[in-house]
This record gives C-alpha cells, structure tokens and sequence, in this order.
C-alpha cells in the first residue's frame, strides 16, 4: 500500500536577453547565466541570446559568467508571475589572462562499467555488485546483496559465507578498514545492519593477494558506502507490508520498555547493581527472596494485534561551493519494524522399547519483533584540484524481542498440563567512523 502527494507551485515569470562583448559587440556564445539562489540557468546560444522561465516571482539577482571575461552580476531584477523581463548586457574581457585552465572531476565508482573494470583489474578472483545493480534488485541490506553472488551464501540472514566457510574465516572491510565484530562470542560481522541504499558497490575476493589481509581462508568481502552528492537531492519512502498469518492476528507479546521502538533498551531489564555474582546454594530462602523482589513484576504477556510491517528511509544530499572550495554532505536515515508470528507442534517420545510412546507433546505459539534503524552521515571537502577530505560515519541498532508461550501435556509420570513462557530481548549496535584524505602533490 503506498500514497504518493505532489505539491504543484504556481508558474512564475521569464527572464531573456542578450549578452555581449563590450568591446566588439560581437555575442557571447556558451555564457552561463544563472538566477542566484536557484538552480535555475542556461547558456547563451550562438546568437548571444538566452531564455529562463518559470522564475520565482520576487526580487533576484542574475549572474552572468564566461571563460576569459569578466564574471558579472546583475542585481535587484523584479520578476512578477506571467511577465517578460528583459535584460540586454556586456561582458568586459578578462584583467589578466588565463595562466591554465583546471578540469577537475570525480571517478565514479557505483556504475556497472565502474565495478566490472575495478573486478578486471583485480590481481584476485574477485566478484562485484555495483549500486545501479542494487537499486534494480530492491534487496534490503547488504546481506541480501551478497546473495546473488555466486559461491556466497547466507547464514541466518546476516551472516556472509564464502566458498562454504564459516563467517570466522572471512575478513570484512568497510570503506578499506577492517570492520569490528558484532558478535560478542566469535569474529563474525552482521551484514543485515548495513542498509543497501547508502552502498556505492560490493566486491567480493575469492583469492587473496598483496593488498588483501592475509587473516583469512574463506574470502573478503569489502563495502564501500556512498561519497558526497553529484547534484542536490532529498527523498523520502514510506512503505507498509502484509504478512500473511501475523498481520492483524491476535499475538501474545511481553512487556517491553519505552525504546523497544527503536531498538534501544531503556535500562528496565538490567540486574540491579547490588546483585552477587552468582547466588550461592548457600543464600538462605529468605535472601533470595528479598533479591527477587528487586525485580520489576514486568514478566507478563499482553494480547494484541500484530501491525503491520513499516519501512521509513529519508536520503538528503547537499553540495556546496564556497569559493574555490567544494563541500558535499549524505544523510541517510532508514528504519524498519517488522513482525513475524509462528505456531509449532513439538512432540517427545520414549528412548525405550515402546519408542511410539510419547513423552510430552507441546504447542508453541512464538511472536518476534525486529526493529532497525540506521544512520549514514558523510562529509565531503574538496580544498582544490589536488586535495581532498572526507569523514565518513555509519551507525546502525537492531532490536529484537520474541515471546513464546508454550501449552501441552507431560505424560512421562503423569498426565500434566503445562504453560510456560519464555521472553528475549537482543540488542546489537555498530559504529565506524572514518576520516580520509587524499592528496596530489603539486608540479
């Protein structure tokens, strides 16, 4: 289910001219001409001549700017809805002449062509996705992605095996730099915490060489996120989702705290701070009473109807130029709660000589709640042609709750009826943060 809202704006003014040298009054052919504080603009054509529509009404300034002439601005220019301002001007040539001129460009990375030239001239066996690959396939993060490569495949939809090894085998690099573990228990790296939209490209090496980590049998696998923009942009995405068997069915979900929305416990669930170690067989029944009582009577279950899954990214990219600098920031906020219900029949029998005599048999009606949330901000600073800067940041929080309730039969004594519960809440977090450089020395 999606809704799409469109904000038509009334049509504003034009503006049109004539620019011209101002020596032989001959026309000014490719001149820039750009409405200050718009992204409105054109260049002159062979005649000299140039046209903007759709101004803004209101006061503007016009900025006029040409190789080898004097740049000039034009101020206090009032365009009014449905009228024609004209403007007839002249260049100056320039004061001093030109010593060089400097083209400067940026390589892009996240193309096709990008990718499969980088995979070729890779000393590895090396397989890539590029970005315009991901935006077609709509996968969700970056484990998703790394799916469709051939000899990779996913345990527990996060973590990346490659060639059949286990993710303590593989070496993860985020944007060149070796990426923390986010398991407490073993050296492994959750893919699923890294949303697919802010990911310039994936490669993926299958051999290892003199650039690669030398700490790995399996593969490495390395992701690179998204630079600052080409051009300004903001979006904004909302989605919903049916799941079939959970959406709007009746669930059985444990009390949580008030940041479970977004991932984050708030403190409840932990152990107050006067707690033992470990309580002994030696703490009398009292004692230990006393320490149960320390915790919150939150261990029920509530009744209610599962929502729907939800999906929110908001993606903003600025650039900016002050003075000969450029600037270039990306902001990535992306969120999800998903719900999942299941039901299972569990049953036991006896190790003995009627092994078709059931021990227990149980139904187990389980109900999870994953929640994730991502955060992506990147700086971008151009000082010239030949240095640059970037700081690079990347947080992610993945939450998830499951409650299950459990009702069946002990029949291995006696017929008993049983219902028991059981409660989870598992909180994981990542940040990288990563300052660049890069610098060209002059000749």
């Amino acid at each position: 289910m999606g809704a799409s809202f469109t904000v038509l704006a009334q049509s504003g003014g034009t503006i049109r001219g004539t620019v011209r040298e101002a020596k032989t009054q001959e026309p000014v052919i490719g001149a820039s001409v750009v409405v200050d504080g718009t992204s409105i603009g054109i260049a002159t054509d062979l005649d000299g001549t140039f046209s903007l529509a759709k101004v803004p009404a209101g006061m503007h300034t016009l900025r006029i700017s040409s190789v080898s002439y004097q740049p000039k601005s034009i101020p206090s220019l009032q365009v009014e809805a449905g009228k024609v301002v004209v403007v007839n001007t002249t260049l100056d040539d320039a004061a001093a002449a030109l010593d060089e001129v400097v083209v400067t460009a940026q390589r892009r990375t996240n193309t096709e062509v990008a990718v499969i030239s980088e995979v070729r001239n890779a000393q590895a066996v090396a397989v890539g996705v590029s970005a315009e690959q991901i935006v077609r396939s709509q996968d969700r993060d970056a484990a998703q992605i790394a799916r469709r490569v051939p000899g990779v495949s996913i345990q527990d939809n996060r973590f990346v095996l490659v060639r059949g090894l286990t993710q303590r085998y593989n070496a993860v690099m985020l944007n060149d730099v070796m990426t923390p573990s986010s398991e407490v228990d073993t050296r492994a790296f959750a893919f699923d915490m890294i949303p697919s939209n802010v990911i310039d490209r994936m490669l993926i090496f299958k051999s290892g060489s003199a650039e690669l980590p030398g700490d790995f049998a399996g593969g490495v696998i390395k992701l690179y996120t998204k630079r600052a923009p080409e051009e300004n942009f903001t979006n904004f995405s909302l989605q919903g989702g049916y799941r079939q068997g959970t959406t709007f069915q009746q669930v059985q979900q444990a009390e949580g705290g008030k940041y479970d929305f977004l991932g984050f416990d708030s403190g409840k669930r932990t152990i107050p701070n006067n707690w033992p170690t470990r309580l002994s067989d030696d703490y009398s029944t009292g004692l230990r009473a006393a320490y149960a009582r320390q915790l919150p009577n939150r261990w029920g279950v509530n009744s209610l109807k599962a929502a729907p899954d939800l999906r929110l990214s908001f993606n903003m990219g600025r650039r900016f130029e002050p003075g000969q600098k450029q600037v270039g920031t990306l902001t990535s906020l992306n969120y999800g709660n998903y719900h999942q219900s299941t039901n299972a029949r569990l049953s036991f029998y006896e190790n003995g000589a009627d092994r078709n005599q059931a021990a227990s048999f149980y139904n187990d009606r389980l109900f999870s709640n994953e929640v994730r949330l991502g955060v992506v901000q990147n700086f971008w600073l151009r000082l010239n042609g030949r240095n640059t800067l970037e700081f690079k940041n990347l947080f992610n929080q993945l939450g998830t709750s499951e409650t299950v309730l459990r009702e069946g039969q002990d029949i291995t004594q006696t017929s008993n009826d049983v219902r028991a519960y059981s409660q989870r809440f598992e909180s994981r977090s990542i940040y990288s943060g990563q300052l660049a450089g890069n610098h060209e020395p002059g000749r």
